[in-house]
């Protein structure tokens, strides 16, 4: 899969990309202005922030690959993330791959 404008491969894992978007550490400094900033805590929020973008979309990918399909890229930005995977085969995989 084509690097997309903005991100840069962090690593790739048994044949995965995974993709970090610049925005990434805006997602983690964004809650932490929220709960009122602090520049001693604003790195355990991005830290924090990332680990749960990254738990996420691991979790589609652990799905995916559960059934058999292909994943192709995994992409973390500030504000979400995508799995990119092959078709699945049936209406219940789509539900618990993409639900997952």
């Amino acid at each position: 899969m084509k690097n997309k404008r903005g991100y840069f491969k962090l690593v790739e894992l048994r044949g995965i990309p995974i993709f970090l978007h610049w925005s990434l550490p805006l997602g983690g400094l964004l809650i932490s202005a929220w709960v009122g900033f602090n520049p001693y805590e604003a790195g355990s929020y991005i830290v924090a922030y990332l680990s749960l973008i990254f738990l996420h979309e691991l979790g589609h990918l652990v799905a995916a690959r559960w059934y058999g399909l292909k994943v192709f890229a995994l992409y973390l930005t500030g504000v979400s993330g995508g799995c990119y995977v092959e078709t699945p085969n049936t209406a219940g995989q789509a539900f618990l791959v993409f639900a997952a």
